[in-house]
């Protein structure tokens, strides 16, 4: 499975994100046309990685999405350790 670089920054903000997202938000943020937007959410949903639920978008539960969420916070505090190392 390959994914492009905006499904990836797409999955980014639905995994940093507290509350499910609502696709216009995805629209804003991306810059992408709305169309553009509704195919990335329907890919990651076919692959597993997203869901829909009452017209927004949240992380599905599944064991690919759990994954890719532990590597996206494995990732996140590496780069928070290596900032505090800089600032001392």
């Amino acid at each position: 499975m390959r994914l492009s670089e905006n499904e990836i920054r797409a999955l980014v903000l639905i995994t940093r994100s507290e509350m499910p997202v609502h696709p216009h938000d995805l629209h804003e943020v991306l810059g992408l046309r709305s169309e553009s937007v509704s195919r990335i959410i329907t890919s990651l949903q076919d692959i597993g990685l997203v869901e829909r639920a009452g017209g927004e978008i949240l992380l599905a539960g599944t064991p690919l999405a759990e994954a890719f969420k532990r590597l996206y916070y494995s990732h996140m505090l590496m780069i928070c350790s290596l900032m505090v190392r800089v600032d001392t």
